[in-house]
């Protein structure tokens, strides 16, 4: 048992960890000024658009807009697997649930996040924020829905034996 809680314990702190590392990405990508932001993604426009665009059916700037889009989704869903894993794992340690946890961090890191792009000349907008928290309210889902169904299993798997 006490084996045990120790890997849990170190699951904690590495899932802990990986989470502000993503949090500090997130806030380096929004300290980036309005050119700097715009070249950052446009490289990657460049790079992108002819894979999944190769017919040009969608407007260079279209595109653009969607791939930034894309990128606040996707950092955030990342971010909301992180923290939500994070939870998990303390409520197997401690013998609680952090449901709200994850929840109200992400929150707080997408209201930040709208905050410094406000200070960094690019602009913040609230359906940033809403786009941003239904990425992790995503990864919070997954996280959950797999965690759900890993329950099952055990106890699907302690019935059968």
């Amino acid at each position: 048992m006490k084996q045990s809680n120790e890997k849990i314990r170190r699951r904690c702190w590495m899932l802990f960890a990986l989470a502000l590392g993503v949090t500090a990405f997130i806030f380096f990508l929004s300290l980036k000024d309005k050119e700097q932001s715009g070249a950052l993604s446009g490289g990657i426009v460049q790079w992108l658009k002819p894979l999944l665009d190769p017919y040009n059916r969608v407007s260079e700037e279209a595109f653009h807009h969607y791939l930034r889009k894309t990128g606040h989704f996707t950092e955030f869903a990342v971010l909301g697997l992180c923290w939500s894993s994070y939870s998990v794992q303390l409520g197997k340690l401690k013998g609680r649930r952090y449901i709200t946890l994850p929840l109200l961090l992400t929150l707080g890191t997408a209201v930040s996040d709208e905050y410094i792009q406000f200070f960094a000349n690019r602009g913040s907008a609230v359906t940033d924020v809403v786009l941003d928290y239904t990425g992790a309210v995503f990864g919070f889902a997954i996280i959950y829905l797999w965690n759900l169904r890993m329950c099952r299993r055990g106890t699907e798997k302690e019935t059968s034996l």
